[in-house]
């Protein structure tokens, strides 16, 4: 129920119609006066993309973390490019993924960029102390992020988080696009130093990489059927 701005209630009821009435239909040769049964038409069958829709998984929740390469702990629990079964609508999620993420007291990740993707990493708990070198410059700053609050990273630029509290601090990971990872790819570079660097052609290769990765998981992926 929703109540409109002058105190009404704006009620939304669908009704079964299955009466004996009769027509008022002006010079029509079957009104006639006598009753006659109406019954609505019966409702059009679902299209194919409703009957997809409607097998959709669309509840996504965290099953476990598991050790991240960056020396950080993951759940990637949101990513359609870890279904080989289906259950996200094909196209809707392949331009976002969302994990969760996990540092230990004391724990430091290792130096990393994302050649190809941007990542906005929500504080979901705790203090987390975030190193990056901004474009253009080449000294790394430090800064703290507290919770409730967000710290974007775009593709290309070398990141590193600390946790320098004595309580765990919980994240959620967004990519943009989908972070795609496999036995032969991963979104994520490590890096030894800050004044490491990839030039045009390491990130042309890592565009050709990602390329690969995604058509070996299309690939793998169980078509959709609309039948």
């Amino acid at each position: 129920m929703a109540t409109s701005g002058a105190g009404h209630s704006l009620v939304s009821t669908r009704l079964a119609i299955d009466v004996t009435m009769t027509p008022h239909i002006p010079n029509s040769p079957e009104n006639t006066g006598h009753p006659v049964t109406y019954r609505p038409p019966p409702a059009p069958a679902r299209s194919a993309y409703s009957r997809i829709v409607a097998t959709v998984k669309t509840l996504f929740e965290p099953a476990g973390f598991v050790p991240a390469r960056d020396g950080t702990e993951i759940d990637p629990f949101l990513n359609p490019m870890d279904d080989p079964a289906g259950g996200v609508l094909p196209g809707i999620l392949s331009r976002v993924s969302a994990a969760a993420g996990r540092l230990r007291p004391g724990v430091t990740s290792a130096i990393h960029m994302h050649p190809v993707v941007a990542q906005i990493t929500y504080v979901v708990s705790g203090s987390l102390t975030v190193t990056t070198v901004e474009r253009g410059q080449s000294d790394p700053h430090a800064f703290e992020v507290e919770a409730g609050s967000a710290v974007v990273t775009e593709a290309g630029v070398p990141v590193q988080f600390s946790n320098s509290t004595q309580a765990d601090i919980r994240l959620l990971y967004i990519v943009m696009p989908g972070y795609v990872s496999d036995d032969a790819y991963d979104d994520a570079v490590l890096l030894d130093d800050w004044t490491s660097a990839l030039s045009d052609a390491d990130l042309a290769l890592a565009r050709e990489s990602r390329a690969a990765a995604l058509r070996r998981r299309q690939q793998a992926q169980r078509p959709y059927s609309v039948g």
